[in-house]
């Protein structure tokens, strides 16, 4: 098994880890908790983006350009909170503003 997968693989099991304390144990109330879920995200998207422009093909390199713009746009992180309701989600408000525009 390469050393990449591996990294990935463990990488993915700490980031399974870190959302299922954040949305059973009330994480949520901690603002080091929000900053850490929105990280995660950031470097989940930016492994997407070198994955996507190391193709060198067109339309993944316009992809990993708009992961980057996403990242760069990641916004309300500090209104991060779990549903009180089962199964417990973890809700981002703001993220479907476009909605809202008739867009």
């Amino acid at each position: 098994m390469p050393a990449n997968t591996v990294s990935t693989k463990l990488y993915s099991a700490v980031v399974g880890a870190a959302f299922f304390l954040f949305r059973f144990n009330g994480l949520d109330r901690y603002r080091w908790a929000k900053v850490t879920v929105t990280v995660i995200l950031a470097i989940n998207i930016l492994e997407a983006c070198t994955q996507d422009f190391s193709t060198g093909q067109l339309p993944n390199m316009l992809n990993s350009l708009a992961g980057i713009l996403n990242i760069m746009t990641i916004s309300r992180w500090t209104d991060l909170h779990r549903d009180d309701d089962a199964p417990h989600d973890m809700l981002w408000p703001g993220h479907d503003d476009w909605l809202d525009t008739g867009l």
